[in-house]
Order: C-alpha cells, then structure tokens, then sequence
C-alpha cells in the first residue's frame, strides 16, 4: 500500500488553499481536509525584510453515504484517513462509474484525486505532468471546489516557471533553479549545505527524522521575484512559500545568503514540528519555535522585546488560532513578535525539554494547555498574562 509520509499527508490540504508564506502546512487531525490551514513567518518588520501574512481556506471533505455503492465509498473514506490514496481512487472510480449522476462519489473522487496530485506535485522522483492531469480531473468532478481551480491555475504557472530547470540534489532534499543563474549554479552547495545542518539540528532537537525510512526528498524551488509571484499569487511581502514544495524568490543569491538561509531553517522547523505535533500544535508555539531556531535570534527577540513596550499584547485565544486571522497586518506582526519573545520566555523559565514536550503531547492529541499544566503545575494562561504584563507602560 502506498501511503502519505506525515509530513506531506499534513500538507495535502493545506496546499489546496494557497501557500504558507515563510511556514508549513497544518491540517485537522481528523480528517485531512477539515479547515486546513497555512500558516506564515516572522514579520519582523525591519528595514529589508519582507512581511508575511497568512492566507486560510476550507479544503474539501470526504462524505459516508447510505444506498448503493455505499459499502465501497465508505470504505474509500477509511483508505484516504489511513492515508492509502490509491485504494481509494480505485473504489471511488469504480463508484462513479457505476452512478455519474450521485454528487457525494463524485465529490469524493475529486477529493481523493487532489490528495494524490498534492502528494505528487510535492515529490522529485514523480512526473508533475500526472499531478496536473489528477488535478486537472478533480477541479472537473468538483465544479464548486474554488480552490481547486485556483490551485490548478498556479501549478500550471509554475511548471511554465521551472520548464528546463536544473536540479542539485543531496541526501534529504532536491534544489530546483533556472541554471541559467551562475550566481546559484556556483552557490547551490552553500544552499543545499544550510539545509542539511538544519536538518541534522532538528533531527536531534526533536529526536525525530522525517524521512528515515528513505521517503521523498524536500524539493527546494529558487526563482526571481516576479517568477514566484506568478507561481504562486503571492505579493512583494512575501519571502517564501511552502505548498509540498519549498519556494523562495531570491535576487541576490551572493549578497542575501543571511535572508534565505534564514528562511530555509524556518520553513523546515515548520516540517519537523508538522510531523512531530501535528495540527494541534497552536500557532503561537509553531511560529515562535519557528522564529527562535532562526540563527539572527538574539537580534530579533532584541527587536522583538522593543516593539512589544506599551502594545496592547494578545491574550491566549488570539495566539492559539491560525495567526491570519487577526484583523489586519499590523495585528498579525505584533502576533509573530509575541509569540517569539513568549516561546524564548517559556524556554527560559521551564526548559527546552518542557517545551518540545508541549509538540510531542500535541502529536499524541493532547491540548498544549492540559500538557502544559501537568507538566509545569500552572496554568499556561496565567504565565502568558504575567508575561504581558511585563511590556506594560
């Protein structure tokens, strides 16, 4: 049985809804497709850096029904939550076939095959030319689906963007480039390089490799400016995406190694923190753990403590939900401050091990609050309104 890898079954849904900009991909633990959400980086606002703002969605659902044919769509459904796309693509065809005219099998089938689409979009070894048809198909069968059109319309723009791209690969990840780019044909190793230090820190930091039983490499896409917005619908603002395929628009390869070196080992946190915690891991621990591997660290919590003096500070309900949305962008940066300064806060006051427990606990299902106040005898609302306090006027 071919199955999801965590990480990527965690992105399948996420990537229908747009791109995690400087972020991965969460989705519900109880269904893949359940008000999945992308999330975003830092926005630090500092001269020369690029603000990121999340964008979310509702993906799409699988749906049990009674009558005929029911016995193979539902177990269609427990194939696509045990994560065995393929079985149910092939019940699901064999459903539609038998009744065109019945909505659930053909919504079902969309949904299905846009799992495998994501799954293979994501993946190096696979023809992407398969991945456009499947989806192709599934925004066909599912006309109401929105974002599947719009998603549909995005891989094509960016498989015009890569056509003839060159590749440079490594153990755990693919970097894709236009080799007509000397500056990163010369330099791909001091990217390829970033990426597996990082790799090999959070694989200790979490005690935990994503792709230790030989799974599908990271791809890793560099274009221009105006290539990823075209790719990917994202504005100026934007200093990378994650869709299943890491995205980043780098001018200035030689000169800007600081600014995307640091995206590389941000977005990636994303990943370790996807596959070890999951959807329950709430935005504030996600971002801030994000921000704090970052290695310009002690300068942005400097910053970030700064910012936060005499600000009207978030309370733990405005923290724990999908950062985007907050009400404007200004919100949205002081959210991404907070919740670095708050995760260097608890990590300071209760340890490492005590944090990275609150991610193990949410990959086991259970609420970051309860794990917080068995492990620490307190309530994690209470050490969050202390700290606020802290940056009152």
């Amino acid at each position: 049985m071919k199955t999801l890898p965590g990480w990527l079954a965690a992105l399948v849904f996420g990537a229908l809804l747009g791109y995690g900009t400087w972020r991965l991909v969460a989705r519900s633990p109880e269904m893949i497709g359940d008000d999945s959400e992308v999330w975003t980086a830092s926005s630090e606002a500092r001269p020369g850096r690029r603000i990121a703002v999340e964008t979310t969605g509702s993906g799409g659902a699988v749906q049990r029904v009674g009558g005929a044919h029911a016995r193979d769509n539902n177990r269609a459904v427990e194939l696509l939550d045990a994560g065995d796309v393929d079985g149910a693509i092939a019940l699901l065809e064999a459903c539609v076939a038998a009744a065109p005219g019945e909505p659930v099998f053909a919504s079902n089938l969309a949904e299905a095959l846009a799992r495998r689409a994501v799954r293979d979009h994501a993946s190096p070894d696979a023809d992407r030319a398969f991945a456009l048809a499947d989806l192709g198909r599934a925004a066909a069968l599912d006309t109401d689906r929105a974002d599947l059109a719009e998603l549909l319309v995005r891989w094509r723009a960016a498989a015009e963007v890569e056509t003839d791209f060159a590749a440079y690969g490594s153990n755990h990840f693919e970097l894709a480039f236009d080799g007509n780019r000397g500056e990163i044909l010369r330099g791909a190793q001091g990217a390829i390089d970033v990426l597996e230090r990082a790799y090999g820190e959070f694989t200790t930091l979490f005690q935990h490799d994503p792709l230790e039983n030989g799974q599908r490499r990271i791809r890793v896409v560099l274009t221009t400016r105006a290539e990823f917005e075209r790719s990917t619908g994202l504005g100026h603002w934007a200093g990378g995406a994650f869709d299943g395929t890491l995205r980043l628009p780098i001018e200035d390869f030689e000169g800007g190694r600081e600014g995307w070196s640091q995206v590389l080992r941000h977005e990636l946190l994303h990943l370790f923190i996807q596959e070890v915690g999951g959807a329950r891991v709430p935005g504030w621990l996600n971002e801030g753990l994000a921000q704090w591997v970052e290695e310009t660290r002690a300068r942005d919590l400097e910053r970030a403590h700064r910012a936060l003096v005499g600000e009207r500070l978030l309370g733990l309900d405005d923290l724990s939900a999908p950062l985007a949305r907050l009400s404007d962008p200004a919100r949205i940066g002081l959210a991404y401050r907070q919740s670095l300064a708050f995760v260097d806060h608890l990590m300071g006051q209760y340890g490492e091990w005590l944090v990275l427990q609150l991610v193990a606990r949410a990959g086991r299902g259970a609420a970051v609050e309860v794990s917080f106040r068995e492990l620490a005898g307190v309530e994690l609302a209470d050490v969050l309104a202390q700290f606020n306090e802290r940056f009152a006027r």
